[in-house]
């Protein structure tokens, strides 16, 4: 089974954006696993281009990202995320922003 990382939306903004001051504590972390999102990642960021907090929608973001790096939409239910276990590395990139 390959290893899976769930992004928060905030490090999706910041592949978006090519970050790499605030990427580089995780990037070989992120190098080494499959990305996925959630779809709550993308009704995120399509809350945050409508109220002009960013000036890129969700589609633009997940297009390119799975263009770029091969970012994936989860099709795992929210449920079954809850009980599987997942590298997470939003709360320690948190922490380093």
């Amino acid at each position: 089974m390959e290893a899976v990382i769930h992004l928060d939306t905030q490090i999706v903004v910041w592949l978006h954006l090519a970050d790499r001051r605030r990427l580089r504590p995780v990037r070989k972390t992120l190098e080494r696993f499959a990305l996925e999102i959630s779809p709550a990642v993308l009704l995120e960021l399509e809350y945050l281009s409508e109220i002009g907090r960013t000036n890129y929608g969700a589609d633009r973001v997940a297009a390119g990202l799975a263009e770029k790096i091969g970012l994936r939409v989860s099709d795992a239910s929210f449920p079954r995320r809850s009980e599987t276990r997942y590298a997470s590395i939003g709360r320690a990139i948190r922490s380093t922003g």
